[in-house]
């Protein structure tokens, strides 16, 4: 739906779907800088300080040219399931499985010391990748 919304079918827009890499963090093609991806926020986001489908109508064009993503997976990156994107939400899919982990564990109240035990695993998993891929 959101698509048709925006107009891409009829225009062929290509490309724009995410890859990942192994540790889960998105391919360097699809990733914006960090003051690129919050200045194109800035210029698409509503009133409220939102991303939603009419303001990505509104901006399809620089959408499309600067981060089709935004469009693409609009869902994915929709964490709350509300239909707008909000800053945070934006960045956790721009960074990442570190981001998203942490926007995970950020939304539990109290278990601090398991929210340590899980970071640590996550760490060790990333190091032994890494270890890995360099032999």
């Amino acid at each position: 739906v959101k698509r048709l919304l925006l107009g891409l079918l009829d225009t062929g827009a290509a490309g724009g779907n995410a890859t990942c890499t192994a540790d889960g963090s998105r391919n360097g093609s699809d990733k914006l800088e960090e003051e690129a991806l919050q200045a194109l926020f800035d210029k698409v986001k509503d009133q409220d300080g939102a991303i939603t489908v009419k303001t990505l109508v509104e901006h399809r064009d620089l959408v499309l040219k600067s981060y089709p993503a935004l469009i693409h997976e609009f869902e994915k990156i929709d964490l709350d399931r509300n239909s707008r994107i909000t800053w945070d939400e934006l960045k956790v899919f721009n960074g990442g499985a570190a981001e998203w982990l942490e926007h995970e564990l950020a939304a539990i109240v109290g278990l601090d010391t398991l929210k340590n035990q899980v970071r640590s695993f996550y760490r060790s998993i990333m190091l032994d990748r890494t270890r890995r891929s360099q032999g």
